[in-house]
């Protein structure tokens, strides 16, 4: 189950990317895309399931600050063709 999951987040943030002709999708839009494709997994799970990902090199992560809040970008290792 965990891995339709994961494959589900990186097609979301494969085709994010090459939607919006942006390097990286940020956690909301990838929840939001999630939603839209009918996939109901919460925003927590979502969290999580990303950092994992992270963890074993699937995907990259990177922080951009505004002032005192704090964003996560995802973006796949090899960019949209990956």
């Amino acid at each position: 189950m965990t891995r339709e999951i994961d494959e589900v987040i990186i097609d979301v943030i494969r085709t994010g990317v090459e939607a919006n002709k942006r390097e990286s999708l940020d956690t909301n839009s990838i929840y939001d895309r999630l939603e839209i494709r009918g996939s109901k997994i919460s925003d927590s799970y979502l969290r999580a399931r990303l950092k994992i990902m992270v963890k074993r090199g699937i995907i990259k992560r990177q922080i951009e600050r505004d002032g005192s809040h704090q964003y996560y970008h995802y973006k796949l290792p090899g960019g949209v063709r990956a």
